[in-house]
């Protein structure tokens, strides 16, 4: 799926980025505490974005990396934050 690039107010792109944020929250914390978590929106070579996610401890982010995770660096899990495919 390729992303469209539409002129939207900051305020909305806010709700968007919280909504995200909150959303790969609750995923995660099915792996353990989530400390801190920072979403990278898509980019010109990436179609998803990113959450950058600190977990309270290196086993829980072992866990998360495990179950959701592309790769940990310390207490942080890489997770790429692909869209659902919309289905007809």
């Amino acid at each position: 799926m390729a992303w469209r690039h539409y002129h939207v107010s900051a305020e909305y792109c806010e709700v968007i980025r919280v909504t995200v944020k909150h959303a790969a929250a609750d995923q995660c914390a099915r792996f353990g505490t989530v400390k801190n978590i920072t979403i990278l929106p898509p980019a010109a070579h990436r179609n998803y974005a990113i959450a950058a996610v600190e977990m309270s401890n290196a086993m829980e982010a072992d866990r998360l990396r495990v179950g959701l995770g592309d790769s940990k660096i310390g207490p942080v899990v890489i997770i790429r934050l692909m869209p659902k495919p919309h289905v007809h």
